[in-house]
């Protein structure tokens, strides 16, 4: 019997801020997420998904930290999303 993995709508709703300084445009990534289904957010608080963080990030860095809010790299985000159909990693769910 064949198995379909099926992805979970990983994006829809998920929010983002990015900070410090990326390799790629900044529009660029923003166009990413919000391609995607998801939202970029301009401030750190306790309700942000993911900070995507590059050098030099700064206090925003250190406010998620805080917070306990999911810190990723720009190649970490950049994995995210070349998942298939846009679905993390971790969001599979073998179909019956």
């Amino acid at each position: 019997m064949q198995q379909t993995w099926h992805p979970l709508p990983f994006w829809a709703g998920k929010s983002f801020c990015i900070t410090g300084t990326l390799g790629r445009p900044r529009q660029e990534i923003v166009a990413a997420i919000k391609g995607r289904g998801g939202l970029v957010r301009e401030a750190v608080t306790k309700k942000l998904d993911y900070l995507i963080a590059g050098e030099a990030a700064g206090s925003k860095l250190e406010k998620a930290r805080a917070l306990g809010v999911t810190v990723l790299t720009e190649a970490e985000f950049a994995a995210l999303c070349a998942g298939p159909a846009g679905a993390a990693p971790a969001d599979f769910h073998l179909a019956p």
